[in-house]
Order: structure tokens, then C-alpha cells, then sequence
């Protein structure tokens, strides 16, 4: 009996230990408590194994499905239809860790689930409109005191006072952090007048549970900076160094005007794509502007700036169109094989390694999540359908 409680069972997904409550009373109680929860998150997250992929459907729509165990159905998880939503319908990737993702559905509207069991708690904000503001958030793990976190950053440019001309003059910055134990937002920062600039909903990397990263431009130059909130004590940390093509300014006109953060990158004009996690690492991922091709870096060692490695270079795929393209997670065997959130075309089918699942719909967004048991405190329940049974 201990090797079925402490080794075989928390070495199962999340969908049979499910069933499992069904065979009998011993089961049900010993799966439902947050002893066996934690004792299988913790297996979860140290084997590598039992990852969740989160698919955000074009129609708004969350779709799950395992990358470690391909047998398992994709399932599609019904959200209720009196969560505040995007005029245009979308959901936006916050992120996960520990087993919980987190998504933003509208502006005043931020939701905390479960992907395995489907609990979830709405969080609200009191959104006002202000123009020439843009928000981003971050989702991690305050592991010394036990407790998921939101943090908010709210950036607004500051303009003169003049009637006769207008101009800017700085940016202000406000950061809120929201703890799910307490249930409530506190403001951590209120600064003014500082050179910095950020995309609206800009993707964040989270190391370590804790580490929330974003990409921060300088609203004085083309300069850019990888900057570092810390959940554990609710302030910034130091920012984290990038690779020397990173170091000088951008001077590439085109991609400026289009509002994208570009580098000079020897003598070719290179812009910074994407911020994610890729096996546990920082990456990025670098776009060559003239030639279409992509570089996958990543930081082998937190915080060393001669850490950074190329892992991957993409051919030229797309023409005039932008493609996004975000590596998120590694698969076993070959470093090349990694996924991505967008299909990419099939002459790439040797380099990289696409989602392809039947039955699955166009998806938008993607991310990863350790399957779990976790609760929420006050949670409700979604349905959640496998795709084979909605066919039937």
C-alpha cells in the first residue's frame, strides 16, 4: 500500500486520478486531500512530466491537451458566459506555474483556473480609461508564503500642461500586486516621470515560480532592457543582462514605424521578437528584418550575460506578413524539437517540431501548465468536455 500511495499514484495524470475517485472511499479521500495534491504537484513538477499544453481557440474558446501522454483526449474547457469579455472575444495568456494559469478576458477582468479539474476564480480590477496608458501583467508563485500572485504594471505618458503645444515629457509608472490567500490588490509603486516603455499585454517569462519578466523599452531611445519583479518580496529586482547584439541601438526606420523594438545585430537589422521560458531558461526570439529568419537564444545560466547560447535558427517562412512564433517548451529527445504557438509551414517540419493534434481547432494563443490537483479558495467549477465526446 505505500508504494501505491507515495510512488504509483502521484505518477499519474491528473484526468485518471479523477476516475480514480470513482473506485472506492479510500481512493476519493486520499486523492482529495491537499497533502496528496501537494505530494503530486511536487512529482509533477520535478519528473518534467504530466505538462498540460493550453491552447486559446481563435473563437475564445480554452482547449487542453498532454504532451507527455498523447493517448489522453484534447478537452475543451466552457468558461461561463457572464465573465466580462474583450469586445473582439479574445483571451489573453497571462501564465502559469505550480499546476494554475492565469488569462485576462477583459480589461477589469482577470481569471485564475485550474486546467485539470477546471476550478476557477474570477479576479476584478476597477479599469479606468485613461489614453495614452497600456497594461501588462504577470502570474507566479510566492513560494516562502505560499501564495499565487498577480502583479499589474499600468504605464502613461506624461504630457505638458501647455494649450499651445504638447509634448512629452515622461512616463509614469504604477504596479499592483494582487495575493489570491488574501483575496486583495495592493499598490507597491507609483512613480513618475521615468524613461520607459512597454506594449500593451506584453508577454511575460517567469523563472523560478517567482521571477516575473517583461521587455521595457526606453521611451528616449531604441534601447531595451529585460526588467525583473520579484513575488516574493513584492519588488523589482535587477534587470537581467542580454546578449551583446542587444547592446547598441536600433536604426531599422521600417520596424520603428510599425512599433517594434529593434537591435543592430552586426550588419544586419534585428529586432527582439518574443520573451519566454524555454526548458526552464530564459529565451528570445530574434528576428532578422531583411531576411525573415529567426534565432532562438537562451540563457543557460540565470543572470550570466556569456550564457547566452543560439539553440535555433528558423528559415526565411513568411513574406510580408508577421508570423508569431513563441517557443515555449522542449520535447524529449533533440533540441530542435520544440513547439511553438503558431503551425508552421511543412518545409520546417525537420527543424521544428509543431502542435499537430486531431480534431483541434485554430488556436491563437499556447502555454504550459504542470497538470494538478491544486485548489482555489472560493472557486467554482467549468465544464469540461472532451473533444470525442462533443463529436459523438
Amino acid at each position: 500500500m505505500h508504494i501505491l500511495v507515495d510512488e504509483m499514484l502521484p505518477r499519474l495524470p491528473v484526468k485518471s486520478l479523477l476516475r480514480f475517485k470513482s473506485v472506492c472511499q479510500f481512493f476519493k479521500t486520499l486523492i482529495s486531500t491537499p497533502e496528496f495534491a501537494h505530494r503530486h504537484l511536487c512529482q509533477s513538477i520535478s519528473s518534467g512530466a504530466k505538462r498540460l499544453v493550453i491552447l486559446i481557440g481563435d473563437s475564445g474558446y480554452l482547449y487542453t491537451f498532454h504532451f507527455d501522454f498523447p493517448e489522453i483526449p484534447v478537452f475543451r474547457l466552457r468558461l461561463p458566459s457572464d465573465i466580462n469579455r474583450f469586445s473582439d472575444g479574445r483571451i489573453v495568456v497571462v501564465g502559469s506555474t505550480h499546476g494554475l494559469a492565469c488569462i485576462c478576458t477583459s480589461f477589469s477582468t482577470l481569471v485564475i483556473f485550474n486546467p485539470s479539474t477546471g476550478i476557477y476564480r474570477q479576479i476584478h480590477y476597477d479599469y479606468i480609461y485613461r489614453p495614452y496608458s497600456c497594461t501588462t501583467y504577470g502570474f507566479g508563485f510566492d513560494d516562502v508564503n505560499h501564495d499565487y500572485k498577480v502583479v499589474r504594471v499600468t504605464l502613461h505618458d506624461l504630457y505638458n500642461d501647455d494649450d499651445d503645444y504638447m509634448y512629452h515629457v515622461g512616463v509614469s509608472r504604477e504596479v499592483k500586486v494582487y495575493s489570491l490567500k488574501s483575496d486583495s490588490w495592493s499598490l507597491i509603486e507609483k512613480t513618475a516621470c521615468i524613461q520607459v516603455s512597454m506594449e500593451a499585454l506584453e508577454n511575460n517569462a517567469l523563472i523560478d515560480s517567482h521571477l516575473v519578466h517583461w521587455r521595457f523599452g526606453n521611451s528616449s531611445n531604441d534601447e531595451h532592457r529585460i526588467g525583473c519583479f520579484d513575488l516574493r518580496n513584492n519588488g523589482w529586482a535587477d534587470d537581467v543582462p542580454l546578449p551583446d547584439f542587444c547592446s547598441q541601438r536600433g536604426t531599422n526606420t521600417a520596424a520603428r514605424s510599425a512599433n517594434i523594438q529593434s537591435q543592430a545585430y552586426g550588419n544586419k537589422q534585428v529586432h527582439i521578437q518574443h520573451l519566454g521560458v524555454l526548458d526552464g531558461c530564459l529565451c528570445l526570439l530574434t528576428m532578422d528584418f531583411q531576411r525573415y529568419e529567426h534565432d532562438i537564444w537562451v540563457m543557460k545560466e540565470y543572470r550570466v550575460k556569456d550564457s547566452w547560447v543560439k539553440l535555433l535558427r528558423i528559415p526565411r517562412i513568411i513574406s510580408l506578413e508577421w508570423l508569431k512564433i513563441s517557443p515555449f517548451v522542449c520535447g524529449k529527445g533533440s533540441r530542435s524539437k520544440n513547439l511553438r504557438e503558431e503551425e508552421l509551414r511543412s518545409k520546417l517540419a525537420e527543424t521544428v517540431r509543431c502542435i499537430a493534434t486531431d480534431g483541434l481547432p485554430p488556436y491563437c494563443q499556447a502555454c504550459v501548465c504542470n497538470g494538478s490537483l491544486v485548489s482555489i479558495p472560493d472557486g467554482e467549477w467549468c465544464e469540461i468536455q472532451a473533444m470525442d465526446d462533443e463529436e459523438e
